[in-house]
Order: structure tokens, then C-alpha cells, then sequence
């Protein structure tokens, strides 16, 4: 509230307003060395003041800045006061000049320097009105000065996507992809707010920090999600967004102390939580960055990959934490040609999405013609499961099932889930004595194959039988191919390991586990 009654509109008579704001914080409530360097909320604030300083002097002089951290230089210091001298080096502002060196400028010294009694003198203000003397903008000026235009980095951005006819908007809707909403993943929110940020044309750019593997292959799956780092006020640039996503996605592989960076690494790690709009740890970058997990449709990407590490997104104040990569046809020419290069470069040739997809299609319907005349194994499958189950008029009979099983299981390579199920038979004893030695016999036939149900079921004959490290291989196989049970039994297991010494535990434990 206080910060707020300031006035912090843009004009350099604002400087002046905070210089006074610091000396009256001074004098109210004197702060120490120590405060400051425990209290990470009063070093928000002052971080938060030293950017809007910078972005003010950058305004006056009409060149981008560049933001520096030189805190690691200082801290290699013996100085005693080198914590301290640290946290006044961790945002230096450089504005490059044309010919010249151009200007540094260090906000968080005068900010730091007033908070103290024997150096309130240092003013903000006049360490700006300084580096702006000369220029078109007179130091003192209290007229708002304007937002200088895009920086153009590595193409510029207009801050805004082009307005679309209503029929060329709702094209570009994303449809919610099957596995989200059979899952339902919380990327179902992105996803029901995908109109909005269409509608709202708000873009900024982000850099990518972690991403499905696929994506950055020339292999078409539709859509995956990742993380993306950006900057809510579309300050940033891509370069300095792509170093950031570099240092947060270092966290995976680390036990960072910081509690927030150790919550967002166990994120990382575990590739299927979600997060939307969270805060990046100021200990990462003293700068009001987020990251947020979105999903690339790969149609909607130039090569249908992710080439490069920065790209441009949709967000909006109306849906917090939603991002949406902007699509493609909405890029500046420039940018999609220079995506297409990246990739090229590093294949050897130009991925089409589009013709992928469309192969995919008519493949797709190829197959449905093929479904519609199944083949004698999937009849005898299937005529098999209503004998099972005694569907269709038909009373149940375990025999008859058996033998269409049994006979879809000889035509060909056999029909996986026939030859599943009669493992299911004889492991179970239904209708047949008890046979284990047929029914690990089957199901090693079918989860050599790789056949996921095949491969789940043999970890869980193996685990029976207290055969754990064959029971894990074929679960870590099953898993791999997104068999739900096959990973929840994998944590049990890595559990209870960790609560005992011996296969008593997991004797107990996995004798309990059912078909």
C-alpha cells in the first residue's frame, strides 16, 4: 500500500518520491546489516524498486537495459561486508550506447546506502538525474515517460498477435487432446482458457525449460506438454528467458536448498505434475519471473518441433498462469524461417507436421476399413470374452472361452489379449487344474513381444513369486508404456524397500497384490 501511494508512474520526479519513502522508512524502523540480509521479503522490495529504477532511467535515455548480477564476482571477496556488498551488486543495470561503452547504473546502491543513518544522504534520484543529464528528457521531469518499443530480440515481437476474423479465431482454438481429458490432467485448464488467450492477443516471449523428448524429434504425436519460463510484464527477452530456463531446468538433477527451487525440482523430476503461473525463486533471478507447464501442439510449431529454445505465447491477466504458444501462422515471417533453419540444421533436413499428420489420417483410416473386417484371430478373441462373461443371450462357459483362445492364440504370432486371458485361466484355475508353469509360459510369450498388458502382468507373476528383480524389469517395461499399475507397483515396491532390511516385508506386502 505504501509503494502504491508513491506514485510510481514512469516519471524520474517519481525517483525523488521513493528517495523520500526510504528516508522515512530510515527513520520509523532503522534497519540493520543483518535485517536485510535475513528478511527475503524487504529484499523483494528493494529488488522491486531497483528494477522499476532501471526500467525509469532506461525510458529517459530511450535504450533497453541490459540487467546484470555481479553478486558471485563480489562474494569472492574476504571483505566481511561482502554478503551485503553482494546483495547491492545483484542488479546492475547496463544501457549500451551507440559507439560507447554506454552507462552502468546501480540502483540498490542509493536504495541501500539511504535505509542506513550514516549514508542517507545517497539519492536515488540524483544518481539518475546524472546518468540522464544531456538527454531530451530534463532529470526532475514529472511527466510519465513512455514505454520504449520492442526490443526486437531475436525478432521483435508487437506485444500483440494480429486481429483475426471470428471464422480464422475459432480455426486456431486447440482441441483438448484424449489423453487429457481421459486423465483428466490439469492442462485441461490451458485448454478451457484457449479462447480467451486467442481473444486477448497478449504476447510475450518464453523460454523453454523442460519438454516431452518427442517434440524435439522429427516424429508427429499431436501434442506434449513442457515448462516455459516468461515474464508476465513482457519485459524480458528471450535470451535472458533461455538463460533462466537453463539455470531452473540445472535443478532437476540437484537437491537445491532453497525451498522453492527444491519444490519446483521435484516437479521436474517427477515429468507429470503441472504447475501454472508459479513464482520463480528470487534466488534464481531477483526479478518477478513465472514458469508455467503448457502444451505444444505440434501442428501449431513452424517444423513441429521445438527447434529453438525461445518462442512466443499467449497469456492474460483473465485466466492467471495459462500459456499458449502462439500459433505459428501468427509468427513474424522472420522468426518461422529462422525456427525452420534450426531445425534443419540439427536434422538435416525440414520436418513437415502437416504432411505427417495428414499420412497419419489416412492411415488412420486405413485401419478403420481393416477394423471392420476383423481378422479371424480378433473374431475368435472376442467370440471368446462373451463366453467369459455370458453377454449377448449367452450363458457364461469357461471351456468354450478357453478354446476360442486357445485357437486365436495359433493363428499367427496369437492374438496377444487371447493368449493373456488364457494365462489369466491357468494361472487362476478357471475351469482347468491350477498351471503355473502355462501361465508364466504365456505370458513371457506375449511380454517378449512387448506387449504392455503382457509385460505388467509378468512383473506381478514374478513379484508372486518373490522374484523381484525380474519382477521390476518387466514392470519398468510396462510402465515405460504408460501402464498405470505397473508404476504404482514400482513405488510400493521402492517403499517398502526402503522400510526393510529383508524380503519379509515385501513378502507380506506383494502377496497381497490381486489380478
Amino acid at each position: 500500500d505504501q509503494l502504491q501511494a508513491l506514485g510510481l508512474d514512469y516519471s524520474l520526479a517519481s525517483l525523488a518520491r521513493i528517495d523520500g519513502w526510504l528516508t522515512g522508512a530510515r527513520t520509523s524502523s532503522p534497519f540493520s546489516f543483518d535485517q536485510l540480509l535475513a528478511d527475503r521479503g524487504l529484499q523483494n522490495t528493494l529488488h522491486l524498486l531497483a528494477f522499476y529504477a532501471g526500467e525509469v532511467v532506461a525510458r529517459a535515455l530511450g535504450r533497453h537495459p541490459e540487467w546484470h548480477d555481479a553478486a558471485a564476482e563480489v562474494m569472492r571477496d574476504e571483505d566481511p561486508l561482502r554478503l551485503l556488498r553482494g546483495f547491492r551488486a545483484s542488479a546492475v543495470c547496463h544501457y549500451a550506447g551507440a559507439g560507447t561503452d554506454g552507462e552502468w547504473f546501480a540502483p540498490l546502491e542509493p536504495i541501500i546506502d539511504r535505509l542506513f543513518a550514516n549514508t542517507g544522504d545517497a539519492s536515488l534520484a540524483a544518481l539518475a538525474a546524472g546518468l540522464v543529464a544531456g538527454h531530451a528528457t530534463q532529470p526532475g521531469s514529472d511527466e510519465p515517460l513512455p514505454a520504449l518499443p520492442d526490443p526486437g530480440w531475436p525478432i521483435g515481437l508487437s506485444g500483440q498477435m494480429p486481429r483475426l476474423e471470428e471464422h480464422e479465431l475459432q480455426a486456431l482454438i486447440p482441441r483438448t487432446p484424449v489423453w487429457v481429458s481421459f486423465h483428466d490432467d490439469p492442462l485441461g485448464y490451458l485448454y478451457a482458457n484457449a479462447e480467451t488467450l486467442l481473444r486477448g492477443r497478449r504476447v510475450v516471449w518464453a523460454a523453454v525449460v523442460q519438454a516431452n523428448n518427442d517434440l524435439f524429434k522429427p516424429k508427429f504425436i499431436f501434442a506434449a506438454p513442457g515448462d516455459v519460463v516468461y515474464d508476465p510484464a513482457g519485459r524480458a527477452d528471450g535470451r535472458q528467458l533461455h538463460e533462466v530456463a537453463r539455470l531452473l531446468a540445472q535443478q532437476k538433477s540437484g537437491e537445491p536448498t532453497d525451498p522453492e527451487l527444491a519444490r519446483y525440482a521435484r516437479h521436474l523430476r517427477a515429468e507429470t505434475t503441472r504447475v501454472f503461473g508459479e513464482d520463480v525463486s528470487s534466488s534464481v533471478l531477483p526479478y518477478p519471473l513465472k514458469v508455467s507447464t503448457t502444451s505444444f501442439d505440434q501442428l501449431q510449431l513452424p517444423d513441429g518441433m521445438l527447434s529453438m529454445a525461445t518462442l512466443p505465447v499467449l497469456i492474460d491477466e483473465r485466466c492467471p498462469g495459462a500459456v499458449l504458444p502462439l500459433p505459428q501462422s501468427l509468427w513474424p515471417e522472420a522468426l518461422r524461417e529462422d525456427w525452420l533453419a534450426a531445425g534443419e540444421r540439427r536434422h538435416g533436413f525440414r520436418f513437415d507436421p502437416r504432411a505427417a499428420h495428414r499420412e497419419l489420417v489416412k492411415e488412420a483410416e486405413r485401419q478403420r476399413e481393416a477394423d471392420s473386417w476383423p481378422d479371424p484371430a480378433t473374431q475368435l478373441y472376442e467370440e471368446g470374452l462373451l463366453h467369459f462373461h455370458g453377454r449377448r443371450g449367452l450363458a457364461r462357459d469357461l471351456t468354450k472361452a478357453r478354446e476360442c483362445w486357445e485357437a486365436a492364440a495359433k493363428i499367427g504370432e496369437g492374438h496377444p489379449l487371447a493368449i493373456n486371458n488364457l494365462a489369466l485361466i491357468y494361472g487362476e484355475g478357471l475351469g482347468v487344474p491350477v498351471d503355473t508353469a502355462r501361465e508364466l509360459q504365456l505370458l513371457t510369450r506375449i511380454a517378449q513381444r512387448g506387449v504392455a498388458i503382457g509385460q505388467l502382468n509378468l512383473g506381478k507373476f514374478h513379484l508372486r513369486a518373490e522374484a523381484y528383480a525380474q519382477a521390476r524389469i518387466w514392470l519398468r517395461r510396462a510402465a515405460d508404456q504408460g501402464e498405470v499399475e505397473a508404476l504404482d507397483l514400482l513405488n510400493t515396491y521402492s517403499r517398502a524397500m526402503s522400510k526393510s532390511n529383508g524380503g519379509g516385508v515385501l513378502s507380506r506386502l506383494f502377496s497381497l497384490i490381486r489380478r
